[in-house]
């Protein structure tokens, strides 16, 4: 699973197989994003399915009444954009480059036919799905009986996992949202979050380089997640 999600049991182990990845980038085209672009808006027809080449990319979606709630954080190897697949093929959230981002762009009939060729990529990309929906549910049923510090202690331990792709030098526990993100993240506010983190800082759970939050206690946190803080 090569994104960030809150559901326990879901890793960032990349699941998709080499031949997969190698058959999608021989077979689109690539392009590139600056950070803060956009690589589709929701509403926008969905005629292309992307494969994360550098970079992350965000997915949120926007309520009617204008709350944003961010959905998933991609990473490198990561599948974006499989509302192409739809029976309705139009775009239910919008996906946004955190980093410089370069991605393999496949329009949605030669990404139909590269999966009806069969074979792992149909298992990787099932198991994909299946993970995607797990999480959800997993979100769905903290935000009706989680208080906001028990979800952010449970976000926060999610985001700050190591990604086994990143070079060894790379590695660290820093959280790669800001407030407004984090908020985005558990259904929340901003200074609800922001009054949060603080006690969590004052607690010794997170520490700072800079602007960057880092987890300090893993264990500390795990135990609000799980509501024994």
């Amino acid at each position: 699973m090569r994104e960030y999600v809150i559901g326990s049991g879901v890793r960032l182990e990349r699941n998709l197989p080499r031949s997969l990845i190698d058959r999608f980038i021989a077979g689109g085209r690539n392009r590139r994003l600056a950070r803060g672009e956009r690589l589709f808006a929701q509403g926008d027809p969905a005629e292309h399915v992307f494969l994360l080449l550098e970079g992350r990319i965000k997915v949120a979606f926007t309520g009617q009444g204008g709350s944003v709630s961010l959905l998933r954080v991609h990473l490198r190897h990561s599948l974006v954009g499989l509302s192409a697949l739809r029976t309705v093929p139009v775009r239910d959230a919008s996906a946004v480059a955190m980093d410089p981002v370069s991605v393999a762009v496949m329009g949605r009939e030669g990404f139909a036919a590269l999966m009806a060729a069969g074979g792992e990529g149909v298992v990787a990309l099932v198991t994909l799905l299946i993970n995607r929906l797990t999480d959800m549910h997993y979100r769905i049923g903290e935000l009706l009986e989680q208080p906001v510090e028990q979800r952010l202690a449970a976000a926060l331990l999610a985001l700050s996992t190591p990604d086994p792709e990143a070079p060894a030098d790379a590695g660290s526990l820093g959280i790669p949202l800001n407030q407004e993100e984090l908020a985005q993240l558990v259904n929340s506010r901003r200074p609800t979050i922001s009054t949060i983190l603080g006690r969590f800082g004052e607690a010794g759970y997170l520490g700072r380089d800079g602007r960057v939050l880092r987890v300090e206690d893993v264990d500390g946190l795990r135990r609000l997640a799980r509501g024994a803080g």
